[in-house]
């Protein structure tokens, strides 16, 4: 097993997984609580910045098509 620098990130979310009371079971991986939480980020950002460049498009796209249809 090649250890690398996420090493303690990952104990930290089996600490979350295992730290719920003495008699809930282990996870089944130790891998499961990171990659939930990674994946998890991952569909936030990808929501964060499809609302930011929607948001974008809207003030310096649709703003001026507006003001220039009006006059």
């Amino acid at each position: 097993m090649i250890r690398s620098g996420s090493q303690p990130r990952r104990n930290q979310y089996i600490g979350v997984c295992v730290s719920g009371g003495s008699n809930q079971p282990r996870c089944p991986r130790p891998g499961v609580a990171l990659e939930e939480a990674v994946v998890l980020l991952e569909l936030y950002l990808v929501v964060m910045v499809l609302s930011f460049s929607w948001a974008v498009y809207f003030i310096f796209v649709s703003k001026p098509v507006l003001l220039l249809g009006r006059t």
